[in-house]
């Protein structure tokens, strides 16, 4: 009995770390974590933890063809950088996907941001800060299973070199993407992140992101969306009703697909529509999904802080997703 405490109270303390790590991601100032250093924190706190990981900066990219990092950073004194990392436990198991929105600061870019505040847009990498805590938590627990964390970076800003409206990124897969509004910049990596999830054959793909202020407006603050996968949605709802991160399955509407229409490329990476901009997001998302993969697109933008404490969650920065995305990579590996 002293045993079975002893190893759940082991497991609390990994659990616990793992959160606050992600949380320590996302409260981090925007000149401190960027798209050049964010790389080497990562590889400093894996470091010894039995995991390989790569780290492609701007040439490796360009080899690549990761050309919706290469645009959306292009006004940055950065350069962007696409990390992987990946963990073993049991490499019998189907290839596992996390893969996290790493903008280190959103202004919008030419399509600025308002506000009188945008000192939380740091936390635009809270999706990436959400797959680095899962990776965190699979690797110090252990876990039987196979898995590849994918993490784009990237720093959104305005300046003489920033992509503008209207301009068409040319994707590794042939697709063609106009972009509408460079505010909309989450999903324009996220495409880099799933084609590379296709060539590393991962068999199921999880991408979260805090991606959109429509997933606010439809379930506010308290719970994150789930789209994609019907089935595996409802198993993503059951793992954060036990474990706290709690997450909503919502519909991928395929009449809505056909605002995504663009007179200058395959698609806009916007809507025409001035609604349901979440399930939009989703669909274009969708687009650049594997054909083979089994597929679930989390919207965490609700989830990203909190003005207070409040049951799992601290003031500030949450946390949220890093029990999520473990606890479900466990799941789906069973």
């Amino acid at each position: 009995m002293a045993g079975d405490l002893n190893a759940s109270v082991e497991l609390g303390k990994i659990r616990a770390a793992a959160t606050a790590f992600s949380r320590d991601l996302m409260n981090e100032l925007s000149d401190v974590l960027n798209p050049e250093t964010y790389p080497e924190v990562l590889k400093q706190q894996f470091e010894g933890k039995g995991v390989e990981i790569t780290v492609h900066g701007k040439e490796q990219l360009e080899e690549m063809e990761m050309n919706g990092l290469l645009t959306v950073c292009r006004g940055s004194k950065y350069n962007p950088s696409f990390v992987e990392i990946r963990y073993e436990g049991d490499s019998s198991k189907p290839l596992v996907a996390l893969v996290g929105k790493g903008v280190t600061f959103d202004t919008g870019g030419i399509s600025l941001k308002s506000g009188k505040d945008l000192s939380s847009m740091r936390m635009d990498m809270g999706g990436s800060a959400a797959v680095a805590g899962a990776m965190q938590l699979l690797v110090d627990s252990k876990a039987d299973v196979n898995v590849v964390a994918l993490i784009p970076m990237v720093e959104n800003t305005p300046d003489a070199n920033s992509v503008f409206p209207g301009e068409v990124i040319r994707y590794k897969n042939g697709k063609t993407v106009q972009v509408g509004n460079t505010d909309a910049e989450g999903r324009l990596i996220l495409a880099d992140a799933l084609i590379r999830a296709g060539e590393l054959n991962a068999e199921y793909i999880v991408d979260i992101a805090t991606l959109t202020g429509a997933i606010v407006a439809a379930l506010g603050s308290e719970i994150g969306g789930v789209f994609g996968d019907e089935e595996l949605s409802s198993v993503m709802k059951k793992v954060g009703d036990q474990n706290g991160d709690f997450v909503w399955p919502m519909p991928l509407v395929e009449a809505y697909d056909k605002s995504l229409a663009s007179d200058y490329a395959d698609m806009n990476n916007i809507s025409s529509m001035n609604f349901a901009g979440s399930i939009t997001a989703g669909l274009f998302l969708r687009r650049f999904v594997p054909e083979n993969s089994k597929w679930l697109h989390v919207d965490m933008a609700g989830m990203m802080s909190k003005s207070s404490a409040s049951g799992y969650y601290a003031k500030s920065a949450t946390g949220y997703g890093a029990r999520l995305l473990a606890d479900y990579t466990v799941e789906v590996s069973k």
